[in-house]
């Protein structure tokens, strides 16, 4: 007997099961306003990498961010005036 994770909508289809690929979070990092530096993505081998930023409402400032194998770097952007950012990132 099949044994495993799924989830249906209302009209009974699936909507998620093994084969889908589900979002793990790997990590958070503080990246101080006008900052380089960089994170290494634990398991980062086990999917495709990803990231996405905390910020305060209406800021448009985002670091120049390069993805590389397991690191994700950003260095400061010309665009708009230097914040303190969260990047939380991880692989799906």
């Amino acid at each position: 007997m099949p044994a495993g994770l799924q989830t249906f909508d209302a009209a009974g289809n699936i909507i998620v099961d093994l084969t889908t690929r589900i979002t793990r979070v790997g990590g958070t990092a503080n990246i101080p306003a006008g900052s380089t530096g960089s994170v290494v993505v634990p398991n980062a081998s086990q999917g495709t990498l990803w990231y996405a930023f905390c910020h305060q409402s209406g800021e448009r400032y985002y670091p120049v961010i390069n993805v590389s194998g397991a690191t994700i770097s950003w260095s400061p952007s010309t665009q708009g005036t230097p914040s303190d950012k969260t990047i939380i990132f991880g692989v799906y």
